[in-house]
């Protein structure tokens, strides 16, 4: 799941959620390359940190690509 898109003055950062087997993990993705892989036991922990990788980059300049993107799951 894309948790979030950046652009940043050369790259494209993207921020994302995996379901492992041991919990999930945040993917950060420079320019199609993976390169930082962070496992925690917890989505909720996972996502709020994540949010603020992503708040301290939006305030070093770096910009969405499209608009937000929700968090939030919704029930079918």
């Amino acid at each position: 799941m894309v948790l979030w898109h950046l652009r940043g003055a050369t790259d494209d950062l993207r921020g994302l959620a995996v379901e492992t087997r041991f919990g999930y993990a945040l993917g950060l993705e420079l320019d199609a390359e993976l390169v930082l892989l962070h496992l925690q036991s917890n989505l909720e922990t996972l996502v709020a940190y994540a949010d603020r990788i992503e708040s301290a980059l939006l305030t070093h300049g770096w910009r969405r690509v499209g608009p937000p993107t929700s968090h939030t799951q919704e029930s079918p």
